[in-house]
């Protein structure tokens, strides 16, 4: 097994076969800069404001279909060298590439928890919302005078019967702190 930056990232992951790990680690330990990189990758995945590669953009370095392309080894075996330099090269790129293989080897490795009622809940959406379409709203009721209510002209519906009066609360002006109010010219200019 050669070792590449591809290869680090799936031992750091613990994604190799055992047999693979184990051959891999031994290289690891004679190359001093392989150990140098997987500590150098540790640190820039750990760092907090380490920014992310612009999002649109051309070339190797800021296209992010390359870093997927490479994560799938579907990327030419051409481009890898070229991708696998800047990674080595900008800490960004290799915090970047790290991470997002980071992602996928736990997403793919373990299958998501759901919880069974959330489950059946988001599968019975799309036919709610079907039955919704269909549903026509009824017409609004008509809102009956207070008047008539209180005069007793006529039948009142419970729904629409006053069940308690609330008196008016008169609120007592509160005194408004010298900061708050308007200053002189202000009132002047209003009165102009």
């Amino acid at each position: 097994m050669r070792l590449t930056l591809r290869t680090l990232l799936a031992y750091m992951d613990e994604i190799l076969e055992p047999a693979d790990h184990e051959e891999l680690a031994k290289k690891i330990e004679s190359s001093e800069f392989a150990n140098d990189l997987i500590l150098r990758t540790k640190d820039t995945m750990r760092r907090l404001r380490l920014s992310a590669p612009q999002l649109v953009g051309t070339g190797m370095g800021l296209d992010p279909n390359t870093v997927a392309e490479y994560l799938d080894n579907v990327m030419p075996p051409d481009s890898v060298a070229d991708l696998e330099r800047i990674c080595l090269e900008s800490d960004v790129h290799l915090a970047e590439v790290a991470s997002c293989h980071h992602v996928l080897t736990m997403v793919l490795g373990e299958p998501a928890e759901v919880d069974p009622a959330a489950r059946e809940r988001m599968y019975s959406i799309p036919t709610e919302a079907q039955n919704r379409k269909h549903i026509r709203p009824e017409a609004a009721h008509a809102a009956i005078e207070p008047e008539r209510a209180q005069s007793g002209s006529g039948p009142v519906p419970p729904q629409f019967a006053p069940t308690m009066v609330i008196p008016a609360v008169r609120r007592k002006p509160r005194d408004i702190p010298d900061y708050l109010r308007a200053s002189a010219w202000n009132q002047y200019r209003s009165l102009l």
